[in-house]
């Protein structure tokens, strides 16, 4: 939100209307976890305990150092595939798995039901990567990524729109083959080749990096003052919302550089402050 929203203000200055790339993730295997998908998929050839037992070892050898470095990858990749297959896809994405959970929440929150459930759309899809992508398109799309770009373009009075969701590219997508648009582990195989003649090499190539902010470091750095006075002194605690104990936990081992808590110690924040505007 906060670099879309700083990107906007950007543009707003010479233009009142821009384009958006939202939904090309979606249609045509854009993510990295759909690749992880498709190696959960090679590795299902061994019995689910032995998986679990082996990828719950190799997981512990990786140092959780941040969600993009190359260890925090692996660590990640290995985690989801411990997992039983039917959760595999949501295990990657959860930031709070269960046993943290029931260590975090508080008496308002201990009845909450799995987040998993949210994940629960009815797919039509056979690929199971494509069944990941359907999923993405309408939970985590039509949730995050559009209302985001939504708020953010707005709030600098820019109007961006979405040449991806056309439903004629969208149907057109949904036709193709699988491996046209997941191709071995290439993703958008078949938007690199259209386009190839259209884009310079080195970007029609480069590595997908994402559009983030570096929150961890801001945790540990500049932000660690105030983010800190606004996470404990709010009424996450007093309310019962969140045990203070866990929370502390997160947030030394995050300061110490043990674990990367950068995500659920930013909801947490968001989570404070929300209450306290609210008066809760």
């Amino acid at each position: 939100l906060l670099p879309t929203a700083m990107l906007s203000r950007f543009a707003r200055e010479s233009v009142t209307m821009a384009l958006s790339g939202d939904a090309a993730d979606e249609l045509f295997a854009g993510y990295d976890r759909y690749a992880a998908i498709r190696i959960a998929g090679l590795a299902d050839v061994l019995p689910e305990k032995l998986r679990s037992s082996l990828f719950c070892g190799l997981r512990a050898m990786f140092a959780d150092a941040g969600e993009r470095t190359r260890s925090g990858r692996l660590r990640r990749l290995c985690g989801m595939l411990a997992e039983p297959a039917a959760r595999q896809y949501f295990a990657m994405l959860d930031r709070c798995p269960p046993e943290l959970r029931g260590e975090l929440f508080g008496e308002r929150l201990r009845d909450a039901p799995d987040s998993a459930e949210n994940f629960a759309v009815p797919l039509t899809a056979k690929d199971r990567v494509e069944q990941c992508m359907e999923t993405d398109f309408y939970v985590y799309l039509e949730n995050d990524t559009l209302p985001k770009m939504d708020r953010a373009s707005m709030s600098a009075s820019l109007e961006v729109r979405d040449p991806f969701l056309d439903r004629k590219v969208v149907e057109f997508a949904a036709s193709l083959p699988a491996a046209w648009k997941l191709h071995g582990f290439e993703r958008k195989y078949i938007l690199r080749e259209a386009f190839a003649s259209e884009l310079d090499p080195e970007i029609a190539s480069c590595r997908k990096r994402g559009f983030g902010m570096p929150v961890g470091a801001w945790l540990r750095g500049a932000w660690r003052d105030p983010a800190r006075e606004a996470l404990f002194s709010g009424t996450l605690f007093s309310g019962g919302w969140i045990v203070r104990e866990a929370a502390e936990k997160l947030w030394e081992e995050h300061q110490s550089g043990v674990r990367d808590r950068t995500y659920i110690l930013f909801e947490l924040l968001v989570l404070s402050l929300f209450l306290e505007q609210a008066g809760r």
